[in-house]
């Protein structure tokens, strides 16, 4: 028998199948690409399906430039790169490092990377700096392209910011690197860096940008924003992207102060009537007060007017997620805390077909909490809503209070018994 053979003597589909349960497997992967040259394709797919590239030193070039060369002298390699990771550690999980120690990538170095990759669909960037090294950028040609090598724009399903930036610079690294897509059916920005020379900002306080290069619009799906230092900028320089935001259909963002709330209200007064889907995480605010000093004060209910919920005439999603805890100050009982959701319901227009609330308990029994509800009020806001097709009740909990779980069932049954009647109530534990 000739075992050179094996790959033309059995049936691609079985080929395609015994490959596919390797698919997680990397040794196995790369065994079988070396078998022969039909079952290279098919291995080279998942091998090559998501990579990450660390930023570190690697045969003295630095990795992001190593890259470059990688692709360059791969070119067989790219179409099957679906996922990038641009990171600071070779583990996604690692402590973040310091940023003086975070490895450097500048846009045009990124372009050179994108333009190589014609299926991208995801990048991911941890923990890195974005801007030349030094204050110096590697143009394209330092790379051996040329202007016409490189697109004008990119296009992809999700571009990840996390922890990215230069502490020590400006904000205009960020915007350039926005400025190279075109179309972004998600971004998520999340612990965003650059120089703050404005060391207190509050609700009432006007963030000021330094001078930066002009937005382009993009077309941007979903927005996912996390709570961060410099959210209320990013929110800023979003807002000079105008049209960009009126591409937004879903937003997803986290505040744990009213600065945050206030800025990221102005966001979503932009984004206005195309908003269909809006997910608030509050399981922060109790962290700070509405001035963003650190002791909780009670949100007067007329606050969360400026959520601007009047301009989102196509909203069909809302969702709030509370936290729950032992330490929680005196002042913020879980009815208070109730009452923030409450007040954020009531706002919303009456177009909304599905209400999620979330609730996190963290060593307080969900049972307590979900008696302590004003749920006469709750019902009074589900009747507003017309169109309502769903309630859903998402508790996070720890596994010593799942014995818990049929009290808390029996507790939502009861208190929204026409909910329930009408099927339209949904529980879930985790």
């Amino acid at each position: 028998m000739n075992i050179w053979n094996v790959g033309t003597r059995c049936p691609g589909e079985i080929v395609d199948e015994i490959i596919d349960h390797l698919h997680d497997d990397k040794p196995g992967l790369s065994t079988c690409a070396l078998v022969c040259k039909a079952w290279l394709s098919s291995s080279r797919f998942h091998l090559f399906d998501t990579i990450c590239c660390v930023g570190e030193l690697f045969n003295g070039t630095l990795g992001f430039d190593y890259l470059v060369k990688f692709l360059k002298e791969h070119p067989d390699i790219r179409q099957y790169i679906h996922g990038l990771g641009l990171s600071h550690h070779k583990d996604f999980g690692a402590p973040m490092s310091p940023p003086e120690e975070r490895p450097w990538i500048c846009e045009h170095t990124l372009a050179a990377i994108l333009s190589m990759l014609p299926n991208l669909q995801v990048l991911e960037m941890l923990g890195v700096r974005l801007g030349g090294q030094g204050g110096a950028c590697n143009p394209w040609h330092w790379h051996g392209f040329t202007r016409a090598d490189i697109p004008s724009r990119f296009k992809l399903d999700s571009l990840v910011l996390l922890a990215v930036g230069d502490p020590n610079g400006s904000p205009s690294p960020v915007l350039m690197v926005l400025n190279l897509f075109e179309e972004l059916k998600e971004l998520f920005a999340s612990d965003l860096y650059w120089k703050n020379t404005q060391k207190t900002v509050t609700a009432f306080t006007k963030v000021e940008l330094p001078r930066l290069p002009n937005p382009k619009p993009m077309k941007v799906r979903t927005l996912t924003l996390r709570s961060d230092d410099h959210l209320p900028f990013l929110c800023q320089i979003l807002r000079r992207m105008k049209p960009t935001l009126q591409s937004v259909q879903l937003v997803d963002v986290e505040c744990s102060n009213w600065t945050e709330v206030n800025y990221v209200s102005a966001v979503i007064k932009d984004v206005g009537s195309n908003l269909s889907c809006l997910d608030l995480d509050l399981t922060s605010l109790w962290l700070q007060d509405k001035d963003g000093v650190g002791t909780h004060q009670i949100t007067p209910q007329s606050n969360w007017k400026s959520l601007f919920f009047s301009e989102c005439h196509s909203l069909q999603h809302i969702g709030v997620s509370l936290y729950f805890f032992p330490e929680a100050p005196l002042e913020l009982t879980n009815s208070v805390w109730f009452e923030y959701a409450l007040d954020i319901y009531s706002e919303t227009p009456h177009t909304i077909m599905h209400l999620v609330l979330e609730l996190e308990c963290d060593g307080v029994s969900p049972a307590t909490i979900l008696e302590d509800m004003n749920w006469i009020r709750f019902q009074s806001i589900l009747k507003n809503y017309k169109d309502l097709h769903k309630v859903t009740v998402d508790i996070t909990r720890s596994p010593e209070d799942a014995c818990a779980d049929k009290k808390c069932e029996a507790i939502l049954v009861e208190k929204l018994e026409i909910v329930h009647r009408n099927e339209m109530l949904e529980i879930i534990f985790a």
